[in-house]
């Protein structure tokens, strides 16, 4: 059995899970607000004693690595990284959108993350789905508002996000056919990480920790 752990703090929710031969397990997510410093630690801990497992038992660690709140960013990879140096395991840095998609299955055409950052924009990735998961098409964006729908596919568009959820209004304007979860839909959670990062570690995908750092895609310009 692999078993990674993930961690998500890239939102004002601080989340932990661990994902076991690829299925997410054990999850905790707690408001944080600006003290995932102080959370984080418990969270780990909770999520490893409901799975009986130690740090030891651990194959990998997960991290959301942005982009999204600085502080939030720094800590949650601080945090991993020592967690990874103390016991000896690999790393896998995961992008907070791919983590994000995941949690709508893959049966629209396409699907849109937009994340709120400052000054009127927008973060976006674009994903279109492959044989029953989601796969991203292209890298990582911040636009303005007005602008979030250029280039993507026709066609029903699923958006998520809490920049879709900020900007719903101007979404339906902009692509009537746009689609939505249900209710606000979820943040991100660790859980999810943890499955991503499994599979980029599976694949040989490790990140080297003394070279790894947020991705802001603006220079602090995320989320506070």
């Amino acid at each position: 059995m692999t078993v990674v752990l993930g961690i998500e703090t890239a939102t004002p929710v601080c989340s932990v899970g661990l994902a076991c031969d690829g299925q997410p397990a054990v999850e905790i997510s707690v408001e944080a607000a600006n003290a995932a410093a102080e959370r984080l630690p418990d969270c780990v801990q909770s999520v490893l004693a409901e799975a009986g497992l130690t740090a030891a038992s651990l194959d990998g660690v997960a991290v959301s690595i942005g982009p999204g709140s600085y502080t939030g960013l720094r800590i949650g990879l601080s945090f991993a990284k020592g967690l990874c140096f103390a016991a000896g395991l690999p790393i896998a840095a995961v992008p907070t959108m791919d983590a994000w998609v995941r949690l709508a299955p893959a049966v629209w055409p396409a699907a849109c993350v937009l994340m709120h950052s400052r000054k009127g924009e927008v973060f976006r990735a674009v994903y279109r789905a492959e044989r029953g998961r989601w796969e991203r098409v292209g890298g990582f964006e911040p636009l303005p508002v007005e602008g979030l729908a250029e280039g993507l596919p026709a066609g029903p568009v699923l958006f998520l996000g809490d920049g879709s959820r900020r900007h719903r209004e101007a979404i339906g304007r902009l692509r009537p056919d746009a689609r939505f979860p249900e209710g606000d839909g979820p943040n991100p959670g660790g859980g999810r990480v943890a499955e991503a990062g499994r599979e980029i570690l599976a694949a040989g995908g490790a990140s080297d920790p003394d070279g790894l750092s947020p991705m802001y895609l603006q220079n602090f310009q995320g989320m506070p």
